[in-house]
């Protein structure tokens, strides 16, 4: 007989409004993850009905808690300036007191997918998806609190997480060099998938390099953009580049890199629907994934599930997706390498078809359908 998993998933923290990486997981994983009995969503009243229009495919059940109150956002606010590891868990006791003794009694086991373990000290088993702790490898993207924050987050997730899911060799390597090498028995690998909704009728090369990420920092948009600027004057190679993506504060020196540079042909278009984002990744030649840092390239897989060369930077999640596609390496930190690598690869479209031909036979293990496999496998080793 079949052990029926009763899986509790928690998207209280889910911000549907929000067009990034973190979103695209969760999504991507809970559309085609099997269980033989019915999951369970947590998320707020507020956003029930829309994480209801998210999963209407899916037949979930749904168990709601209040938004954060005054006193809690308080509490956790305290948490920071005083640096307090129990102040936080209290906050987060207080926001979920009403449902722990229902969460206990009914389900076997709590999934959290957006990085952070809430609530803490259950009596059933958890499993939380840490993304990435990038606060530690590159802490001037953060602020003083911010970085405090995501401390208290990631130890606590860490401390109390019965298990935890990574999703590359280069994410579990950063978690016990950070934290401390006991903790990689609690950690395992499965790797991110890619939607089916990637699958492309157009299999022609456009005329325009693609580049789809939020406007962070660590998405490295400076190093491409004056890459792009050395294609234009050394190269004499006029290329067009189209950004999307949501643009924040810290945003302020890409956006004015693009307004001091209007004679390349550099287009940002912001946040953009899914359908325009699937147009434009069909219709492009090449897809730039250039980050400083990831656990793992989402973009890079829907590049290739859409049938589109790559273009990614060195960092070693990529290499490691090496192993199973044909990709275009170049230095993350060098505008040159960018540069140099675009003029020997743009006019080779033979060279780019055969990496599109060689790829599209690898994706298909990529599939989160079956990545969502492997989550049953671990869930259920979890729990015996």
């Amino acid at each position: 007989m079949k052990k029926k998993i009763r899986l509790l998933v928690n998207l209280v923290d889910f911000d549907t409004k929000y067009q990034g990486g973190i979103n695209t997981f969760a999504i991507g994983l809970l559309s085609e993850l099997k269980l033989n009995t019915n999951i369970t969503i947590l998320t707020t009243k507020k956003k029930l009905n829309s994480i209801k229009k998210i999963f209407y495919k899916r037949k979930f059940k749904y168990i709601t808690i209040k938004d954060k109150n005054i006193f809690t956002k308080f509490l956790r606010f305290i948490s920071v300036i005083l640096n307090s590891t129990t102040i936080y868990k209290n906050s987060v006791k207080l926001e979920y007191f009403k449902i722990i003794n229902l969460i206990n009694a009914n389900y076997d086991l709590l999934y959290c997918p957006l990085t952070n373990l809430k609530p803490l000290n259950l009596k059933i088993k958890t499993i939380t998806s840490i993304h990435d702790i990038q606060h530690y490898n590159l802490p001037e993207n953060f602020s003083f609190f911010e970085k405090r924050y995501r401390n208290i987050l990631h130890s606590t997730t860490i401390n109390y997480s019965k298990k935890i899911q990574v999703s590359s060799q280069f994410i579990f390597k950063n978690i016990t060099k950070y934290f401390t090498k006991k903790i990689s028995k609690k950690l395992f690998i499965i790797s991110e998938g890619v939607s089916r909704d990637f699958e492309n009728k157009n299999k022609k090369l456009g005329n325009y390099l693609f580049f789809p990420a939020q406007l962070w920092p660590h998405k490295n948009h400076l190093t491409i953009l004056k890459a792009i600027r050395i294609l234009n004057n050394k190269y004499k190679k006029k290329i067009k580049i189209i950004l999307v993506g949501q643009k924040f504060k810290k945003s302020i020196l890409i956006l004015n890199f693009i307004n001091e540079n209007k004679d390349l042909d550099i287009e940002y278009l912001g946040k953009v629907s899914f359908e325009k984002l699937k147009k434009l990744y069909a219709n492009c030649k090449i897809v730039v994934c250039p980050a400083l840092y990831e656990s793992s390239s989402l973009t890079l897989l829907e590049a290739i599930k859409i049938s589109k060369p790559v273009i990614a930077s060195d960092t070693p999640p990529n290499i490691e997706l090496n192993k199973y596609f044909k990709i275009n390496f170049f230095n993350k930190n060098s505008p040159q390498s960018f540069a140099k690598l675009i003029k020997n690869i743009w006019d080779k479209n033979d060279l780019l078809e055969k990496q599109i031909s060689f790829n599209r036979k690898k994706i298909s293990l990529f599939d989160w359908k079956e990545i969502s496999k492997k989550y049953k496998v671990e869930f259920l080793k979890t729990l015996n």
